[in-house]
């Protein structure tokens, strides 16, 4: 009976552990910061608006790579990343974000055989 009752409450691990992109930590990091100096909100929801279109702006870089190179894009992630002014392990959002945002970026990544989901 308590193993049931555990099995409900506690959620299944998807995944062994989550790690965010470094784009995401540093963003969380300056928000944190910022807040604690000036115990401002609008400053700190400006920085966050800010870091949003950051990321963004980065994500439509990614998004022209790929409508332009198709795959080949996909095949020096540390080129991409370069070219995007980014870490590599920060491509996996990025490259999701382009997902969502173009249709022809959505159809060079489901059709890659690559698994852009754990590019790095």
């Amino acid at each position: 009976m308590e193993e049931e009752i555990k099995e409900l409450v506690e959620p299944p691990q998807l995944f062994s552990s989550v790690c965010p992109s470094r784009l995401v930590t540093q963003s969380l990091n300056r928000l944190r910061r910022l807040f604690e100096q000036s115990n401002c909100p609008v400053l700190a929801l400006r920085q966050l608006e800010s870091d949003l279109q950051m990321l963004y702006r980065k994500s439509q870089t990614v998004s022209l790579a790929l409508e332009l190179e198709g795959n080949a894009a996909l095949l020096s992630p540390q080129r991409l990343a370069k070219m995007v002014g980014a870490h590599v392990e920060d491509l996996p959002l990025l490259l999701s974000l382009a997902h969502s945002c173009s249709v022809d970026s959505a159809q060079v990544l489901n059709s890659s055989c690559v698994d852009w989901t754990r590019i790095t």
